[in-house]
């Protein structure tokens, strides 16, 4: 059975007792149907390029962003995410064709990149797990001679290095990252020395 509508077709093909087969195509339009198999035209063209699909759930089963859930709009949206992927990637290839980059480092940059925004705001956050900050510190903005988010001058606080283990309470705070360190994580060089480097040498806070 044929249902036309402007340029796209529905076919409906029983192939076995109980077993219907539908089929959409904007392809061809026409109710013709193939002399020697006696299927639709429209069956026998999607039978020749199905191969895509195969491939496509072949790479989506490698390396997926599926994660298990109770949820249809879920996994719809994980398949959405693999179709994308491949897609953004195959476009990447063919506009670098030089480049070898492999998918799998390719969807972990393009995830990164997709998340750079959200992972500068989660990093500027100081209640964070210790894995987790040390992960987020290239994400983190510190300017030059800043104390860190809520410091304030002649302020005690742990050393990073040290952790809270130790407890190591210090005023001395990194010029470049912001962070305190004590005295035993650090060093101080004077103002001659920093003008030579050459003559001079750096010596430990003691």
């Amino acid at each position: 059975m044929f249902g036309c509508q402007d340029d796209k077709i529905l076919v409906s093909l029983v192939t076995k007792k109980k077993k219907v087969v539908l089929v959409l195509s904007t392809v061809y339009d026409t109710n013709t149907v193939d002399e020697d198999t006696g299927k639709p035209v429209q069956n026998m063209e999607y039978n020749c390029t199905n191969g895509g699909v195969d491939t496509v759930d072949l790479m989506c089963s490698r390396i997926t962003t599926s994660r298990r859930t109770q949820r249809w709009p879920m996994n719809i949206f994980f398949r959405l995410l693999d179709i994308s992927g491949i897609n953004s990637f195959r476009i990447f290839q063919m506009n670098n064709p030089l480049d070898k980059s492999i998918r799998r480092t390719y969807i972990y940059d393009l995830s990164l990149e997709l998340m750079k925004e959200n992972l500068r705001e989660r990093a500027e956050l100081r209640n964070l797990p210790k894995d987790l900050s040390i992960f987020l510190e290239p994400y983190r903005e510190h300017p030059a001679n800043q104390l860190p988010v809520g410091a304030q001058p002649n302020q005690r606080a742990i050393c990073h290095i040290c952790g809270s283990k130790k407890n190591h309470r210090t005023q001395l705070a990194c010029k470049d990252c912001g962070k305190y360190v004590c005295k035993n994580h650090c060093t101080v060089t004077c103002n001659n020395c920093q003008e030579s480097p050459d003559e001079g040498s750096n010596m430990d806070m003691d």
